[in-house]
This record gives structure tokens, C-alpha cells and sequence, in this order.
């Protein structure tokens, strides 16, 4: 064997251990760096790897509820677990206090910091005066779950208002009747050591539309794979439908029974059944998130659910916020086939605070 070869072998491997040495190097740095900005901006341990669950969310007093003072990534809750300003138990004098309720539409997901749509909404509202809002929303809050939360937990704050954007998806399995509610909570923390690095790049940096849909494909199929032929849900459920709405007449009633005023606003989404095939990308989010429904099927249960709510608020004479109508289908008010982008955050809560001012004396 040649000098000049060994020569050349050596020079690649010490050039490749230099290589490893220094991409080592940098990580620790950003990991660390990470992990310091979190104690001093967040006060969260150094040595923890939080997750979103664990953080804003908590199981107590026999209920799902946020977190006080809770942290993660560009979410704080306050004192009392809700996203937004710190309030006071009682109702400020000459105010307004509506409260919002739904899932993670609601609370806010990739909209920038301060535009999530409760935001929007109270910069609306206070052209008109004092108005408290108060964001009850929590991720996968279904409707029994909102009505639990409502009686041991929300009603004290006494809101003049309540404005509930429920999530048809959330009840798409239900039989009907449906069973007695039985609140689970399991807190996804840590399996271990998780370089928080990462998590924070993730927030700026995404993987490609083709690789995402690829992943959710070979997982749809595996999971497919696991039940029978009949596993799979392929016509809007009757049962699912009429739990929705027995489920948002009951929490309807429960409200009013408390003295507030009840204001539905319609579900919207990006997609929609005509545009499904044109965007493979929103059909592959549906399968991700409820693999028993056929995508088409849980777009067509949405519309059947959003038709069913504005005939409940024509029913019991409430004011109807529709959503539905004012975003679907519109690809730039949406980040993900459900959640708001700043646009779509905007024009929800300019339509919100529309109705809500038209019902002011």
C-alpha cells in the first residue's frame, strides 16, 4: 500500500473526526443557549424537557384544565390556566366579560403572538369600551368536556357572554346516546433526555409537503392495516350528528340556566369536498388525525354539523357568528386545514365583534 494512499486515508479521517468534533460542539452550544433563554425568559428548569400537554395543561379537582402560570414555547397562560392577560375573580365595574370557549382554534396555535383570534377579538371589542375577554379554549376540548369544564371550574367568573366555537370532528365517533363523560387526561412528558434545541427549530423550520405526506400516508395505511375492512367509517355518521347536537343543546341550556348570553359561531376549515383532490396535502391531515373517518367524510359531517348549528341557533334565538361562511375555503386565512393563520384570526374575530356589538344596547 502506497504512502501517498495511507496519506490520503488519514488526511479524510482526521478531516471527517474534525467534522463530527465541531457539528458536536455546535449542537451542545445551541442546546445549551436554548436551554439558558428558557430559564431566563420562561423560568424553565435547565435540566426538564417540557412538552406542550405538560405545560399548559393539568388534571385537578377532577377536570382537564390549563395550567397556572403555565409556559411552553410562545404560550402563557395566567394564574387561573387561561391564555391571555391576568383577571380578577369579579368582573371589572362598567365592563363586559365575554369568555370564549372551543378547542385549539380557539386558544391558538401558529398565529403570531398576539394575533391569535381571542386577541384580535378584544382589540376589536374595546373600540366600543371596557370588554374583558377571557380565552377558556383548550386543545381537544370536546363538548362534554366544555360542559364539565363550565360547571366546576368557569362558571364563577359570571361572563355576560359566552361564545362557543365547537369542533364537530370531536364527536365524528360518538354513539348515540352517548355514554356518561369521563374526563382522561394523560400529561405527554418526556420519555427521557430531548435536545429542546430541536423543539425550537421546529417552530421556524418545517419539513417539506411531500416528506410530511409521505410519513402520514405510510402511517394512515398502518393503521388501516390493524382493523377490519369495516374499521373504516366511509358516510357522515347519523350518530355522530345527533350527539353534536344534543351535546351543544345541552351545554346551550346549561349556560343560559347561569344567566349568560350564548353566542354560537359556525366551524370553518381550508378545505372543503370540491377542493380535496386539488390539495392532497389537507387530505393527508385528515387521515393523520381521525384515520377511522375517510377525509371526503369528515369534510361532508362538517358541513351537515355547521347546517345543524345555524337551525339550533335559529331554534333557541341565538346570535350566530358564521365562520363557515366567512372563511371556508379561503387557503390564506388558514395555516393547517383547521387553524387560523394572522389573516384568518383577523377576519373570525371581525366577524365576531360585528355580531357582538350589534347585541350591545
Amino acid at each position: 500500500m502506497s504512502t501517498d494512499f495511507l496519506g490520503t486515508q488519514w488526511r479524510w479521517g482526521r478531516s471527517l473526526l474534525v467534522f463530527v468534533a465541531t457539528s458536536f460542539l455546535f449542537a451542545l452550544a445551541a442546546e445549551i443557549a436554548t436551554r439558558l433563554d428558557d430559564r431566563v425568559e420562561r423560568g424553565i428548569a435547565i435540566l426538564s424537557s417540557p412538552t406542550y400537554d405538560g405545560e399548559l395543561r393539568t388534571f385537578r379537582d377532577g377536570i382537564i384544565q390549563g395550567k397556572a402560570f403555565g409556559q411552553f414555547q410562545k404560550f402563557k397562560l395566567n394564574s387561573w390556566g387561561f391564555r391571555g392577560p391576568e383577571i380578577a375573580m369579579a368582573k371589572p365595574a362598567g365592563c363586559q366579560r365575554l369568555m370564549v370557549i372551543g378547542s385549539s382554534e380557539m386558544f391558538g396555535l401558529y398565529e403570531s403572538p398576539g394575533k391569535d383570534f381571542t386577541a384580535a377579538l378584544q382589540s376589536r371589542m374595546s373600540e366600543q369600551g371596557c370588554v374583558e375577554i377571557i380565552n377558556a379554549a383548550m386543545s381537544g376540548m370536546s363538548l362534554d368536556a366544555a360542559m364539565l369544564y363550565w360547571k366546576l371550574r368557569l362558571a364563577q367568573f359570571k361572563p355576560d357572554a359566552v361564545l362557543i366555537y365547537a369542533s364537530p370532528a370531536l364527536q365524528i365517533t360518538d354513539t348515540f346516546p352517548p355514554p356518561p363523560y369521563v374526563p382522561r387526561f394523560e400529561e405527554r412528558l418526556a420519555d427521557g433526555f430531548r435536545l429542546r434545541f430541536l423543539e425550537w427549530l421546529r417552530q421556524y423550520i418545517h419539513l417539506p409537503e411531500t416528506i410530511q405526506d409521505w410519513k402520514a400516508e405510510r402511517e394512515y395505511h398502518g393503521e388501516l392495516a390493524r382493523h377490519p375492512a369495516d374499521w373504516l367509517i366511509q358516510s357522515p355518521p347519523e350518530a355522530g350528528l345527533k350527539s353534536y347536537e344534543a351535546k351543544l343543546h345541552s351545554f346551550i341550556g346549561t349556560l343560559r340556566a347561569s344567566g349568560a348570553t350564548v353566542v354560537l359561531m359556525t366551524h370553518a376549515e381550508r378545505a372543503t369536498v370540491d377542493t380535496l383532490a386539488s390539495h392532497p396535502h389537507d387530505e393527508f391531515y385528515f387521515k393523520q388525525n381521525y384515520p377511522r373517518v375517510v377525509p371526503r367524510v369528515q369534510l361532508q359531517f362538517n358541513e351537515i354539523a355547521v347546517a345543524r348549528e345555524r337551525e339550533i341557533a335559529a331554534q333557541e334565538k341565538l346570535q350566530l357568528v358564521d365562520i363557515d361562511h366567512v372563511l371556508t375555503g379561503c387557503r390564506e386565512c388558514f395555516a393547517d386545514p383547521v387553524h387560523f393563520s394572522d389573516l384568518g384570526a383577523e377576519r373570525a374575530a371581525d366577524a365576531a365583534a360585528q355580531v357582538l356589538m350589534a347585541r350591545q344596547p
